[in-house]
């Protein structure tokens, strides 16, 4: 087998030539696939509200929850939700253990299918601030596109926050009322979507 005087030198310059072309070149990084966040720790109760909406208008199913007290939060204060009069009447068996988990369900069921816009409006009516938790009353509406469908739910609510072992504030408990209008209730979204 006879070499040729210039395969040798070619053997010797592929690696160069190879480096010259970028191939070991760092790449550009790819967009994120998931959707974005701009969750906050709560160090202050008004920042869980601020939290709240944003999950909402994220479709943020974590941090949605994390606005949440659970029973590791180190509060001693489990979550509670009090549906309005008339949807707990009607669906009194859906919401007689209500917790997170059930909250977390209908948030992913809301918007598992085709949810383009999500927007939860707040109106603060009063706060009452207590040396171990706050109490917030609200008007709200409640807006998102569920199936290429608009939702809206309209109501007042009181949310009852108080901090954790690490000075995070979450709500822990939840009051939902019907407004004088008959509008569809947050209750009545959560017993909606809750399967």
């Amino acid at each position: 087998m006879v070499l040729h005087p210039l395969s040798g030198r070619l053997l010797v310059l592929a690696p160069f030539l190879l480096l010259g072309c970028g191939l070991f070149e760092p790449r550009s990084p790819e967009a994120p696939t998931g959707p974005g966040s701009n969750n906050r720790p709560a160090t202050d109760a008004s920042i869980v509200m601020d939290n709240l909406q944003t999950a909402i208008e994220e479709r943020n199913e974590l941090n949605y929850a994390s606005c949440l007290s659970t029973p590791l939060a180190g509060n001693g204060r489990p979550f509670s939700f009090t549906p309005s009069r008339d949807v707990g009447a009607v669906y009194a068996s859906v919401f007689s253990d209500w917790s997170v988990l059930n909250e977390q369900e209908y948030f992913h069921n809301l918007f598992a299918t085709n949810s383009s816009f999500s927007n939860l409006t707040l109106t603060l009516k009063n706060s009452l601030v207590t040396a171990d938790s706050v109490l917030y009353s609200y008007d709200y509406t409640l807006t998102c596109v569920h199936a290429n469908t608009p939702v809206t739910a309209r109501g007042s609510l009181q949310f009852t926050l108080a901090t954790d072992d690490r000075g995070i504030w979450s709500i822990f408990r939840w009051i939902d009322y019907s407004l004088p209008t008959n509008d569809m209730t947050w209750s009545q979204l959560k017993a909606s979507y809750v399967n």
